[in-house]
């Protein structure tokens, strides 16, 4: 699938019994690490957009928190 795939929203998780809850990327359990190993196994260059879902999670930080906090984890960790 790798040749069809055009844009990847990031965003990461925590598993709470069967819910899966928004937290700041690095917080959370959602295998990031793993989707970027594999976007990079067929040298993704596409697209990658940072999901924050404020409007259907108000728990959330704002975004002028969660917007920075990922801009520095990306640049940290994303093609580590």
């Amino acid at each position: 699938m790798g040749s069809i795939i055009r844009h990847v929203h990031v965003k990461d998780l925590r598993q709470n019994g069967d819910a899966w809850n928004p937290v700041l990327t690095g917080n959370g359990t959602f295998p990031l690490a793993e989707v970027r190993i594999a976007l990079d196994s067929f040298n993704y260059r596409g697209f990658i957009s940072f999901e924050w879902e404020k409007k259907w999670h108000p728990e959330i930080p704002d975004a002028n928190i969660a917007l920075p906090q990922f801009a520095q984890w990306f640049r940290e960790n994303w093609h580590a």
